[in-house]
């Protein structure tokens, strides 16, 4: 049995220590079938628990049918019937461990894969709770309205548009994390072919990211652009321990039809944003 394999684990999904006693590596009395147990003593190994259980009424001697007593155990890759190379399988930081159920001592050829709890994990869902509280923002479009040819139209956000505080998690190795989403940069698509704006940092006056449009939107669909802001998030990793992490970062684009126009003020003076 590759216990050495397991033996930093810290939990298992379905194990049930059932009292004090199991969690000692001692089996706990009056188990109520189907019982889930694995009992995990210091050395890292996993007991089993084997045997029926009946019931008897007071007064009456008949005894109900015994009711075999059936628990999942780490594979055991010695053994003949062996379907896997391996008892643990890692898959996007995700640890599983191969179990096979076990009724009354005996083997019964049904397996299943438990995704163990690891550093690894934990860090995976703090990072997908950290993704799950960044939402689309709406840019501010300045001047408002109507854009025009010849003349910057300036993109920003405010402050509070992109703060979102951290996720937070404590591994099973005891260190505590913190994963913060922050906005890395603005991409700003006006519409048509393949001209793009990326303004780094994140803009948040008026006066730090602008396009200006070489065309006016009289011969696009309903007379506007099909223009986009995505704003890059990036998510910075903190960890109690020193330990350092990269993590992918993710886009969140808005859609805004914008129309363009032609500047037809007297004397030719543009607006202001």
């Amino acid at each position: 049995m590759p216990t050495k394999a397991v033996a930093t684990i810290a939990l298992l999904t379905f194990i049930a220590l059932a009292s004090p006693a199991a969690a000692s590596g001692r089996m706990p009395a009056n188990l109520s079938p189907p019982t889930t147990l694995v009992v995990v003593t210091q050395n890292g190994d996993y007991g089993v628990a084997a045997g029926t259980q009946g019931s008897q009424t007071p007064g009456n001697t008949n005894t109900t049918p015994a009711v075999p007593v059936c628990v999942y155990v780490v594979y055991d890759l010695k053994d003949p019937r062996a379907i896997s190379s391996t008892a643990v399988n890692v898959q996007d930081d995700i640890t599983y461990v191969l179990q096979e159920k076990v009724c009354d001592g005996k083997l019964t050829g049904q397996f299943q894969w438990i995704q163990t709890i690891t550093d690894g994990s934990v860090i995976r869902d703090t990072f997908n709770r950290a993704k799950g509280k960044v939402t689309e923002q709406e840019p501010k479009i300045g001047p408002p309205g109507l854009q025009y040819q010849t003349w910057p139209t300036h993109i920003w956000f405010q402050p509070s548009q992109l703060t979102y505080p951290p996720a937070t998690a404590t591994l099973p190795s005891g260190a505590t994390i913190s994963i913060t989403p922050n906005a890395k940069s603005v991409t700003f698509y006006p519409g048509f072919g393949d001209d793009t704006l990326t303004c780094n940092p994140v803009p948040i006056t008026v006066d730090m990211c602008a396009y200006t449009y070489t065309i006016t939107s009289k011969d696009a669909p309903d007379l506007t652009f099909p223009t986009t802001v995505t704003i890059t998030w990036k998510f910075d990793f903190t960890s109690s321990d020193g330990r350092t992490k990269d993590l992918p970062t993710i886009t969140k684009p808005f859609k805004i039809p914008l129309k363009v126009a032609q500047i037809q003020t007297l004397g030719g003076q543009a607006p202001t944003p």
